[in-house]
């Protein structure tokens, strides 16, 4: 009996060979990361090549794209929300309109805190229910875009795109 405990004491363990595992694991990480590089330079090298930014003494950033289109940035615009019966909750916008010529620049720079109290004022009465979702959206966008054409009246707007959009 003493023999039969001894002989179960004793176990030889064999070194396990990972080396066939690690090997693939290593592999597929190596290729991993290789490919990630190359996305992330890929991606790089193409918003560098796509976007060219422009600053005057009146113009705001613009972006040039190659059919001449012009992306005019304002700044961002915070205010409060109408909501009477419930916590006070505010919008954070900052529109950028298209434009096809560059020098209906002046006109904008003329008129931009205009457009921007207008903006303000019309957030200012629409509740938090009233802007969200997709057509809530739409709509806030199609009247922000009638405020720009009553407002600039030598500038045709192509679209109106929000570049921040939050209700908090």
């Amino acid at each position: 009996m003493e023999e039969e405990i001894e002989e179960s004491i004793i176990i030889k363990k064999e070194p396990v060979n990972l080396t066939g595992k690690n090997f693939f694991l290593y592999l597929f990480l190596f290729f991993n990361t290789l490919a990630g590089l190359y996305i992330l330079s890929a991606q790089l090298t193409h918003k560098t090549k796509s976007t060219h930014f422009t600053e005057g003494p009146h113009r705001s950033q613009a972006f040039k794209s190659k059919d001449r289109a012009h992306f005019v940035k304002f700044e961002l615009i915070v205010t409060n929300l109408a909501e009477y019966d419930g916590p006070r909750r505010y919008v954070r916008v900052r529109p950028v309109i298209e434009v096809k010529e560059g020098r209906q620049y002046e006109e904008i720079s003329l008129k931009k805190n205009t457009l921007r109290n207008q903006i303000i004022a019309y957030l200012n009465i629409l509740k938090p229910d009233e802007i969200l979702g997709e057509t809530g959206m739409a709509n806030l966008k199609a009247e922000i875009k009638k405020i720009f054409k009553k407002t600039l009246t030598h500038t045709q707007i192509d679209m109106l795109y929000f570049s921040e959009f939050r209700v908090n």
